[in-house]
């Protein structure tokens, strides 16, 4: 697990997303929906598609092989609010939802048995654009992570690594 935070206490961190430590609130800049699509699809492999409603885009890993790729980010609006999924090993998505409690939450629109391997979130600056970039880098490479040898091989022709 790459998370750098699994060293400080889940108290602390929510101290500084509460802005307590003079770090000055998280609440601050917040990553626009845009710029974290942009992000997941700068990805070798991503690509975008809209499986549910036109408003929801989620973000897919394909190998040239594939017929169908696998989702490792969904990005939409809930109840008024952008918001993003992002897939996760469970003890990292359980890790973001201490650090984040009441902010980060079991993945929306994921049926029960898969909600627990993904997060949801408000792209409101709740939740640090380091921390978005670093879940959106955690969720390719679990879903990387899932693709048989031979076709992690096809990604890596396209400059994954």
């Amino acid at each position: 697990m790459r998370i750098f935070v699994k060293y400080l206490t889940v108290a602390y961190l929510t101290d500084l997303v509460r802005g307590v430590h003079g770090h000055g609130s998280a609440y601050g800049r917040r990553m626009a929906p845009d710029e974290m699509l942009d992000y997941c699809l700068a990805k070798p492999g991503a690509y975008l598609d809209h499986p549910f409603d036109p408003e929801h885009s989620a973000v897919r890993l394909k190998t040239p092989t594939m017929d169908k790729g696998r989702i490792f980010a969904e990005v939409f609006v809930l109840r008024g609010v952008e918001t993003v999924t992002l897939r996760s090993e469970p003890d990292v998505a359980l890790t973001y939802r201490d650090m984040y409690p009441g902010i980060v939450v079991r993945g929306y629109h994921c049926p029960p048995a898969e909600a627990r391997y993904a997060n949801t979130m408000p792209l409101d600056g709740a939740v640090p654009d380091d921390h978005l970039r670093e879940m959106a880098d955690e969720a390719y490479e679990f879903i990387v992570g899932k693709l048989p040898r031979y076709r992690r091989a096809e990604l890596g022709g396209l400059g994954a690594g």
